[in-house]
């Protein structure tokens, strides 16, 4: 029970950690304003005993600075996904993990507590409640500062059965700021558990070859490996290989401390020397380092002001201050427009760059540090 019971932590906290959003105020040093961050998990809608409309859900509180905070006190607004508040009131943050004047370290998320939110007559059923996340209010006191870290997650890329083997292919990241060296494996068993924890499922490795004393793993490296699990039920319905949990015992030093811009690029566990702009919640960089890095041959077309990138069997056409771009002759639209910046760089949105050439895309913010980790598939 113990196990599931981490793997459960583990997997609410990637959920809730992409809703994050917050709000609050403090004296102290300029970078350490608005440490807290807020999420929400498992909001369900009903009606209390007088008619009332309420959402109820898990809300957690977690540490996004570099230092330790103290004293915390907090209530909690929740918003729907249009950026209106819709509890009437604001929920205080008080259960036996988090009573006020409490303390998070850096980087620690609080236990997830049940809240209760009166809502707004105009929120009538579960529906209204899609893409709703919540904002803290809060005081606190900035302890010392964290030095940094290696943050080392495997994450599942593909599961499939051959006969009753169960196989499981993994990239083990470096999400952190530090460099992760001399990996060992703890004494105990890792383990893969389904979304819903009807099965977990233990790994009978207690080593893997790609996993070692020699291996070093930079700030957006990563490692691939495989797993195998005998004599399992292949009638078993195995999920998206993105809601399955997965521990591994790991074990590893941090060293070497990543002292350099706030944004770093790794593509295919190569850095790509550039800059980017982030706007709007999209981040753009120069697409020929980008194309260049993964392999893609660019041509520029300076009558219709267009860029051309080919790889393999894909190929992505994008154009000027425009959102609409071709990919394989078939018109798509963009989340932001390629643009040139100074005249000069064509700059244009990350993502629809990777995922034309079937890559993975990870953004992690760490501390004030942008890294965004590209791994073709």
């Amino acid at each position: 029970m113990k196990a599931i019971r981490l793997t459960t932590i583990f997997l609410m906290m990637i959920f809730f950690i992409s809703l994050f959003s917050s709000s609050g105020y403090a004296v102290g040093p300029t970078d350490t304003k608005d440490p807290i961050k807020a999420g929400i998990s498992n909001i369900v809608f009903h009606f209390d005993a007088y008619g009332s409309p309420i959402a109820h859900g898990l809300v957690y509180l977690q540490n996004t600075s570099k230092y330790e905070v103290h004293n915390i006190h907090a209530t909690i607004d929740l918003y729907n996904k249009k950026g209106q508040k819709i509890s009437i009131s604001p929920v205080k943050f008080e259960d036996d993990d988090l009573l006020p004047g409490a303390s998070l370290t850096p980087g620690d998320t609080s236990s997830g507590v049940g809240m209760s939110f009166a809502l707004v007559p105009s929120i009538s059923n579960q529906v209204d409640l899609e893409g709703a996340y919540v904002k803290p209010t809060y005081t606190f006191v900035i302890g010392k500062k964290a030095a940094p870290v290696a943050k080392v997650k495997p994450q599942i890329i593909a599961a499939y059965y051959k006969g009753s083997t169960f196989h499981l292919d993994t990239i083990i990241v470096n999400y952190g700021e530090a460099t992760a060296t001399n990996f060992h494996w703890k004494d105990w068993t890792g383990y893969v558990v389904w979304p819903d924890e009807s099965h977990l499922l233990d790994l009978p490795q207690k080593k893997h070859p790609n996993i070692n004393q020699s291996l070093v793993l930079g700030p957006g490296q990563y490692v691939r490996a495989s797993f195998e699990i005998s004599n399992v039920d292949p009638s078993i319905p195995i999920p998206d290989p993105n809601d399955l949990g997965i521990e591994l015992p790991l074990q590893y030093d941090s060293v070497a401390p990543f002292q350099d811009s706030q944004f770093l690029l790794m593509v295919n566990n190569q850095r790509v020397s550039t800059q980017a702009l982030i706007e709007n919640g999209i981040t753009y960089v120069p697409i020929r380092a980008l194309s260049e890095a993964l392999g893609a041959e660019i041509s520029w077309d300076e009558p219709s002001q267009s860029v051309t990138v080919t790889k393999d069997k894909s190929t992505l056409r994008l154009f000027v201050d425009s959102n609409r771009y071709y990919l394989n002759d078939q018109i798509m639209t963009s989340p932001g427009k390629a643009r040139l910046q100074n005249n000069t760089t064509f700059m244009v949105p990350l993502r629809i760059v990777a995922e034309a050439f079937h890559c993975m895309v990870h953004y992690e913010q760490n501390w004030e540090k942008e890294l965004i980790i590209i791994i073709s598939k």
